[in-house]
């Protein structure tokens, strides 16, 4: 699964730096918070991203952290997502985005267990200007190889500078 991880993510850069010349692209760096769900835990989690824009592509990496009532969960995760219903936003503020995800976690409880979760991601993306957005999405996980986690919700506020 690391492969496929490290593969994606290679694949999706050489293709950014491909394309650059030919669209409007940026990179951009930001801060963000989420509250997850998994099982019968709760937790507020914050994390950093860094990514570049390419046209209506977006690939991020994030970094996350969450501590609740004995439950630690660190994930890094790769998020590619696509601009949809581009027609209708064309002039707007307002984004909506479609993608997936995966990434790889590690869960401590009682003990640290290490896996990997993929799945998809949706939400809208508000543009300030020329510098700055914010982001509300939303992600749903399947997770693999971590005790008692099958799947994880998140609920995610960033705010992103571009460079």
């Amino acid at each position: 699964m690391y492969k496929i991880i490290i593969s994606t993510f290679l694949t999706l850069s050489l293709n950014s730096m491909l394309l650059q010349a030919e669209n409007l692209s940026y990179s951009f760096m930001g801060t963000q918070t989420s509250v997850s769900s998994y099982n019968d835990v709760t937790a507020q989690s914050f994390g950093i991203k860094f990514g570049k824009q390419i046209d209506t592509w977006r690939t991020a990496l994030s970094v996350n952290y969450e501590n609740s009532e004995g439950n630690a969960l660190a994930s890094i995760l790769l998020q590619a997502d696509k601009g949809i219903f581009e027609n209708l936003f064309q002039k707007s503020q307002y984004q909506p985005y479609l993608g997936f995800n995966l990434g790889i976690l590690q869960h401590k409880e009682a003990k640290s267990n290490l896996g990997y979760g993929y799945g998809l991601n949706t939400g809208i993306t508000y543009i300030f200007n020329h510098d700055f957005d914010l982001d509300l999405g939303y992600r749903i996980m399947r997770v693999n190889q971590i005790d008692n986690i099958n799947t994880m919700k998140n609920l995610t506020l960033s705010l992103h500078y571009f460079y």
